[in-house]
């Protein structure tokens, strides 16, 4: 008998991002910006309508994209030796555990933004987004290749001297496995969408700000 096909990971929507680390903060309606220099700073929280519900139960595999940088941080690796691979995008395969995604609509999130934007000092040079709906876990799995491994650890001689935050084992030759678990239901994934320049004011002026769909991953460090 032939090998049994393994089921492929479900890829997220693109636009989906990596909390830098497992967290009870940023929830939806945090406005955030990313200045020119590839940072990140929190602007505002901007009270949205949500719901939250737990997603189907059972065992649903993952993938979506982060920067190397990023998936350090959230693994708890220092970061010191990972230097210019830190900006290179990997593809990580995941499971969420007691998946909870909290959500907004457009409604709720034009209500906060029409009055926030009146007072929003608009920087030119930064990008601005807002988070709209995030997945929370009680625990995360982790399926690491061997080059995300060697990414992140700056090229560790030996499995033992890799440092990371949770239960880090090899399963097989070139495939590592990540477990962690939380005291309660953190905020892992955000997606947000991004305020910028709608259009353009006839006869000069400032162009009223609207917000977008994000496909890309963004990369920042913590301002």
């Amino acid at each position: 008998m032939g090998k049994k096909n393994k089921i492929p990971a479900e890829i997220l929507d693109p636009g989906w991002q990596f909390y830098p680390k497992p967290t009870t903060l940023d929830p939806p309606g945090t406005v955030f910006r990313i200045d020119d220099k590839g940072r990140r700073y929190i602007v505002d929280y901007l009270e949205v309508k949500t719901t939250k519900g737990k997603e189907a139960s059972g065992k649903i595999v993952r993938s979506s994209q982060a920067s190397v940088g990023l998936l350090a941080s959230l693994f708890g690796v220092d970061k010191v030796g990972i230097g210019v691979k830190a900006k290179k995008i990997e593809r990580l395969v995941f499971e969420i555990i007691d998946s909870v995604k909290e959500e907004t609509t457009d409604v709720s999130i034009g209500e906060v933004l029409d009055p926030f934007r009146a007072k929003l000092d608009y920087r030119a040079d930064n990008r601005y987004f807002i988070i709209r709906d995030t997945r929370m876990a009680s625990a995360m799995k982790y399926i690491l290749s061997e080059q995300l491994v060697n990414d992140i650890s700056g090229g560790a001689a030996a499995l033992e001297d890799f440092s990371v935050e949770g239960e880090f084992k090899r399963l097989k030759e070139g495939e590592y496995e990540l477990i962690q678990e939380f005291d309660g239901p953190m905020r892992i994934m955000f997606l947000p969408e991004e305020i910028a320049p709608a259009g353009v004011v006839l006869g000069g002026g400032e162009p009223p700000l609207g917000y977008f769909k994000v496909t890309e991953t963004l990369i920042w460090e913590e301002g």
